[in-house]
């Protein structure tokens, strides 16, 4: 099951100035240069300046990733990596090449992928609990700046993202819009290759099962498979490409597009048209299903042979089957909603069997459940009855976060004051009726998210107005919230299935990490980087 967005923006928060111990493969480096006609005016102010100082050099830090045992977080300035142990808190900094920005990490593996910009290549961590690092170089093209991991963590494939950090022509004499360098990152056997693609890479998505991968551009998608395109480079041919769209006046806008298990049938979303888009990938044949509306949401459901689409205009849904939609049109399902359910997103449940729906533009509290299967809809209104801003649905399904922002205009304190909250549909204890709780919050908090296991759900508060800086750690299901005061702004949160922990990334001049034991919810900060005496 695979989604493509095609140019989503995406907002990096980067931690502020955290100083690592030793540093890349050379010196600091020197201060950077004063600003334009700044010693100029010095020499003609009439006032005596004295001995100015010297510009301050801010430390750059890379968000931090988390691996199977480790997390890993860049310095860009220094050129290396710390390797945080994520049980004994042990720290350790690695020099990578120069300028390190970006940091790749899987959940089943210990090895990190590091992409250099300065030194224009890849440093491979390959990392041991209680042990060493084993480390590999490989070389990459000048003014490449994003990387994407395979679910397995075995390859990576390197290429040009204009909206990424170092997405600077003046940088480099030749930047490859048109290139995707295949790795293979497994300890022994790392090595790299080139393949040419259509302008210009949008996204890049390996399938579940880990034989293809999938590269979107702005008119076609490429595919191929990296096992094979590893060690025989020339069995790749550019040219074997899938025109997504026939309309050649349509080239160029921007797609959703989501490929079905096995990777069978594309389906593509266009932002301004009442159609879907469907294509069959192994022929290359195009179907196109006119809808009565513009879709706002295309959601390929978790068995990835079928879909559901959202026409907020209509207060339809659709549901399709492949490869039934494409065969035969007449069999897709057209779902009318009821005014009292607003409907512009939707989230569907792992399981495939339900799926919730809302809508943020609708200043309303209202959710609707649909039955995939009876396509059954029926109605739910929030307890608190605030209105809904968004909603993340929990990686089991059986919880979903709804945010709220506040109505200063309401004369009902609890309706202006912002807050979340965790609504459960699945509630076996009172006859399977939904349930909701409110938290109320000084900010909606920002960013949140559950345990794998869904036993547990964490959120950050960030008010620098009032230097209230907190995590709001939640058990699930018994709802039973703690709070952590944290000393510096929360920017990130990120979970370590294994190792039982959560890490919070803070701002900090220094760099600052907190990790939260999910067990009995004891917190853990790790300020510096550098010595292990600062953990307290």
């Amino acid at each position: 099951m695979m989604r493509f967005f095609r140019r989503t923006k995406v907002l990096l928060l980067t931690l502020a100035g955290l100083a690592l111990l030793g540093c890349g493969d050379g010196e600091w480096g020197e201060p950077e240069p004063a600003p334009d006609g700044w010693q100029d005016w010095g020499a003609d102010s009439t006032q005596d300046q004295g001995e100015l100082p010297e510009p301050e050099k801010e430390l750059r830090i890379q968000p931090p990733e988390a691996a199977k045992d480790f997390v890993f977080v860049a310095s860009t300035e220094l050129d290396s990596v710390a390797r945080i142990d994520a049980r004994s808190m042990e720290i350790r900094s690695i020099a990578v090449g120069d300028r390190p920005t970006v940091v790749r990490c899987r959940k089943s593996t210990n090895t990190a992928v590091v992409l250099n910009l300065g030194s224009s290549d890849l440093s491979i961590i390959h990392s041991t609990p209680g042990g060493g690092d084993v480390l590999a170089r490989l070389p990459v093209a000048s003014g490449l700046n994003q990387v994407r991991l395979s679910p397995d963590g075995r390859y990576a494939l390197v290429y040009f993202d204009p909206e990424a950090e170092g997405a600077d022509f003046s940088t480099s004499p030749l930047i490859e819009l048109q290139l995707v360098q295949l790795a293979r990152v497994e300890q022994g056997s790392e090595t790299i290759v080139d393949l040419v693609i259509s302008y210009l890479p949008e996204e890049i998505l390996f399938e579940a099962e880990g034989d293809d991968v999938f590269v979107l551009t702005q008119d076609f998608l490429h595919r191929f498979s990296p096992d094979t395109v590893i060690d025989a480079p020339s069995s790749y041919d550019p040219r074997a490409r899938i025109k997504l769209i026939e309309d050649p006046l349509s080239i160029g806008k921007q797609l959703e597009v989501v490929i079905s298990s096995g990777g069978h049938f594309a389906l593509v979303r266009e932002p301004d048209q009442a159609r879907l888009g469907i294509v069959d990938l192994l022929t290359q044949e195009h179907r196109i299903l006119e809808l009565d509306g513009i879709p706002t949401e295309l959601d390929l459901l978790p068995d990835g042979l079928g879909a559901l689409l959202v026409i907020p205009s209509t207060q339809q849904l659709v549901l399709l089957s492949l490869p039934e939609a494409f065969d035969e049109p007449e069999s897709v399902r057209v779902i009318q909603a009821p005014e009292s359910i607003p409907v512009a997103q939707a989230l569907v449940s792992p399981s495939g069997d339900k799926a919730v729906l809302f809508s943020t533009a609708a200043s309303s509290s209202t959710i609707g459940e649909l039955d995939l299967s009876s396509a059954e809809l029926t109605a739910y209104r929030l307890g608190s009855g605030k209105v809904i801003s968004g909603g993340v649905r929990g990686p089991q399904g059986k919880w979903i976060y709804i945010a709220h922002d506040g109505e200063p205009s309401n004369p009902d304190p609890v309706r202006q004051s912002p807050g979340f909250s965790l609504l459960s549909f699945d509630s076996a204890e009172n006859g399977g009726r939904p349930f909701d709780k409110l938290f109320l919050s000084p900010i909606a908090p920002s960013p949140v998210m559950f345990t794998e296991d869904e036993q547990h759900f964490f959120a950050l508060i960030n008010q620098p107005t009032s230097e209230r800086f907190e995590v709001i750690g939640i058990e699930l299901p018994s709802l039973r919230a703690t709070t952590f005061r944290v000393g510096s702004p929360p920017v990130q949160v990120g979970g370590l299935p294994d190792a039982r922990r959560v890490y919070v990334a803070q701002e900090h001049p220094v760099g600052r990490l907190a990790f939260i034991e999910v067990d009995d919810l004891s917190i853990q900060t790790v300020t510096g980087f550098e010595l292990n005496s600062k953990i307290r």
